[in-house]
């Protein structure tokens, strides 16, 4: 367990040990980009749904194509 300035240290190494450890898919990071995008695509998905042109694209009320 890290004290208060054992944990100070680390926290500037946070972002490079993030990165080690998901890269090498060790603890305490393993499937941390995995799990950031997953997060990501879920949020994505909620604000596409609420705008406006994919409500009216997905419902068939107005079509945003050129005609061919």
């Amino acid at each position: 367990m890290l004290d208060n300035k054992g944990f100070d240290l680390w926290s500037d190494r946070y972002d490079k040990s993030v990165q080690l450890s998901d890269g090498n898919n060790e603890y305490p990071f393993a499937g941390y980009k995995d799990v950031l995008n997953i997060i990501y695509n879920m949020v994505i998905k909620k604000k596409r749904r609420k705008s406006f042109p994919y409500n009216a694209y997905y419902n068939n009320k107005i079509n945003f194509s050129y005609p061919l």
